[in-house]
């Protein structure tokens, strides 16, 4: 007896442990949606990412928090670290990749073990032919528990405890017990990882999509708020150029006023003159506005916090520098595009899942085909403690093995699904190629775009030097009296319309870059950001 039920505790004990051990082992961690300034750690770890990847900027000094009222003084750096930070629509955003994870645990629930149990109670009255019609009166109660799991190879565990207690008022007391393991197998349709898998790895790609979705809307405004900043402090620039004309032209106007009172020159000069001061004081109203609608663009980016944040100033910390800024070949940014690019690597990821679809409806063309076993063992007793020890000491086995199967004849439905699920897939892939396409093109007409705008540094300051010395030879002739005021101050304007072109110019030179940078998918990088989604995905073909 004790042998018997050792055996027993034994194999109940194993067949426990082998539902246990047979829980899908599967990471849903992830880091979270941290998008900010690199951390020392996280920039040492992306310097060991795949070559010709761009190298992750240093982390830089952490920015100084800004108050919630009087001035802002930022740069071009505080203001993506600001417009990261306090972006609503990159806040909302941040909540889909964790909703997404939530999907991956709802897949993830079809391979816990399910704990069950059942209680029955019944009671027979009334004659019963065969036994000399007596009266029959009979109660009788079940209880059932078990566990049960389903594992991803297409295999169903489960065992159960079976506890009967009867009583009849002629035969007495009629109790069991039972304990019972089954399993069963997939042979065809549904066997393997690669079909039972597939909605847990499609829940995980649809995830990772989210993070590339977010890393996108981050490289997005990183590059509005930096392009806002540059049309921030040209516009300021701008502001500064037309004062100081306005200024100049003031006092041209003032000097021919004088000659005129000392008959140097005619009356008429005057009207020009004046004409030339109100033309500019029209210039700095428009260049003025145009500064404000700058500082609300920039402030709804930056969005600082406290109360009245489109009342507050802000000051530029870095200012316009005509400098050449080191420009790498066409086919590394190429390369950097086809490797970084957000959306591309969702259209990959897009992909792997479509492929995952066509993994399972081509299992689902194959027939049902199962093979179960159902072992067991019982006690039969007067009492149910009797019993539940007779079902370790007792003889009484029982063993059942079948195959069970069925196939719906045309299987049309099957063969439309697994039809559409390949359709669907080249169509993704198409797709790729076709943005592929329309990326390198984005990527080669802003390399353009950063070429013409680096010459035309050279040619606009080269313009406000020649327009200089016009109008200071324009401005010696008139001292002379050998000129009208009129050229001067066609010249003036001459030199003043150059001098915004060359201001313009600077700010078009780096935001080319910024643009560039943007297409090519390394904005954040090379800014020093840290955000989801810098890995490359690899389009992987379930064969």
């Amino acid at each position: 007896m004790r042998t018997s039920a050792r055996g027993w505790v034994a194999v109940l004990t194993a067949a426990a442990c082998c539902v246990s051990a047979s829980c899908v082992s599967y990471d849903t961690t992830r880091a979270n949606e941290y998008i900010g300034p690199v951390r020392p750690a996280a920039a040492s770890a992306a310097a060991t990412v795949a070559a010709k990847t761009v190298a992750v900027a240093p982390p830089r000094p952490a920015t100084r928090p800004v108050a919630d009222r009087g001035p802002i003084e930022i740069g071009p750096y505080e203001a993506i670290v600001m417009a990261l930070d306090n972006n609503r629509q990159l806040a909302v955003e941040k909540y889909n990749p964790p909703i997404r994870r939530t999907f991956e645990q709802q897949e993830l629930a079809a391979f816990d073990p399910v704990l069950s149990g059942q209680t029955t109670f019944g009671h027979t009255t009334g004659l019963q032919s065969g036994i000399g019609n007596q009266n029959v009166d009979s109660t009788s109660s079940t209880s059932l528990i078990g566990v049960s799991e389903f594992l991803p190879t297409g295999t169903r565990l489960g065992a159960t405890a079976t506890g009967t207690v009867g009583r009849d008022r002629v035969l007495g007391g009629q109790d069991s017990g039972r304990l019972g393991l089954t399993a069963s197998q997939s042979l065809l349709r549904g066997y393997g990882l690669d079909v039972n898998l597939a909605s847990l790895r499609q829940a995980s790609i649809d995830s990772a999509s989210s993070q590339y979705e977010l890393r996108g809307l981050a490289i997005a405004v990183a590059a509005q708020a930096e392009e806002a900043y540059w049309d921030y402090v040209v516009a300021l620039r701008q502001v500064a150029i037309v004062t100081s004309s306005l200024k100049v032209t003031m006092d041209e106007a003032a000097q021919i006023k004088e000659r005129i009172s000392l008959g140097r020159l005619a009356q008429t000069e005057q009207a020009a003159a004046d004409a030339e001061v109100a033309l500019r004081q029209e210039a700095l109203i428009n260049a003025q506005s145009a500064a404000e609608k700058a500082r609300l663009a920039l402030l709804r980016l930056i969005n600082p916090p406290g109360p009245g944040a489109f009342d507050r100033r802000v000051e530029p910390r870095q200012q316009l520098i005509a400098k050449q800024i080191p420009l790498e070949a066409l086919k590394d940014h190429l390369e950097l595009a086809r490797r970084m690019r957000p959306e591309l690597n969702q259209a990959r990821l897009q992909i792997n899942r479509d492929d995952l679809d066509v993994v399972k409806t081509r299992n689902g063309l194959l027939p049902r085909l199962d093979v179960f076993v159902t072992l067991g063992k019982s006690g039969y007793a007067d009492s149910f403690g009797q019993a539940a020890g007779d079902v370790f000491a007792s003889r009484n086995y029982d063993a059942v093995v079948g195959v069970s199967g069925d196939y719906p004849l045309g299987n049309r439905a099957p063969r439309a699904q697994y039809q559409r699920a390949l359709m669907s897939r080249d169509q993704a892939t198409m797709s790729l190629d076709n943005l592929a396409q329309l990326v390198e093109l984005d990527v080669r007409t802003s390399y353009v775009e950063v070429d013409r705008t680096a010459r035309q540094l050279t040619a606009t300051a080269a313009t406000v030097a020649l327009q200089e010395v016009k109008w200071r030879a324009e401005k010696d002739r008139l001292e002379q009296n050998r000129s009208p005021s009129l050229p001067v101050a066609l010249a003036q304007r001459d030199l003043l319309t150059s001098q915004l072109a060359q201001e313009q110019a600077v700010a078009a030179y780096l935001k080319a870059f910024v643009e560039l940078y943007r297409l090519d998918g390394s904005l954040l990088d090379r800014r020093g950001i840290a955000a989801p989604g810098r890995e490359t995905v690899q389009v992987v073909r379930k064969r």
